[in-house]
């Protein structure tokens, strides 16, 4: 994914199974590998861990909440003017290094309108930017994030899909530097 990671680190799963005493799996398949484990809050406090392999399947831990949860590389400074919503970690870091913005990532689509809601009630004044993936099966701007824009009065980023440069801001990063 061509990014640096922040706020996460890298274990073996031997390493992952040890300390979880279970091998995780993402869709019935055993994680492998490397394994890159970023924290989950939910309102500030750790609720889980997302396990990220190589090849890019995740998972979470069992007894993890990920619902309202959401990934930082860092704190949001109080006095933020603006903050970036996005889907998914490498997009996160793709628009932290693009924009220099503070970033949420809300780990799945379906997450997006409840973590805009906590970031607009935690940076009532911020300009809150969603950036949207687009939808690979409609090639539009994904559902959730247009309506967690229009929830929050907040303002809808999309990649520019015009030379088919892949589906969100981290492809386009890698494709275009």
């Amino acid at each position: 994914k061509q990014i640096k990671p922040a706020n996460m680190f890298e274990l073996s799963i031997d390493q992952v199974r040890a300390i979880l005493c279970y091998r995780p799996k993402a869709k019935n398949e055993p994680l492998t590998g490397r394994v890159l484990v970023a924290p989950i809050t939910v309102n500030g406090e750790l609720s889980s861990v997302e396990l990220i392999v190589e090849s890019g399947r995740k998972s979470v831990i069992a007894g993890g909440v990920k619902a309202g949860g959401c990934w930082q590389p860092e704190p949001i400074p109080a006095e933020a003017g603006a903050v970036a919503i996005v889907e998914g970690i490498a997009t996160g870091l793709s628009v932290k290094a693009a924009t220099g913005l503070p970033v949420v990532a809300a780990l799945s689509s379906g997450n997006l309108v409840a973590i805009a809601g906590q970031i607009r009630a935690n940076y009532p004044a911020a300009e809150i930017i969603l950036c949207a993936d687009i939808a690979k099966a409609t090639g539009t701007p994904d559902s959730h994030a247009v309506a967690a824009a229009r929830a929050i009065g907040g303002v809808l980023a999309v990649p520019d899909t015009s030379l088919d440069e892949g589906t969100d801001f981290n492809d386009q990063a890698c494709a275009r530097g």
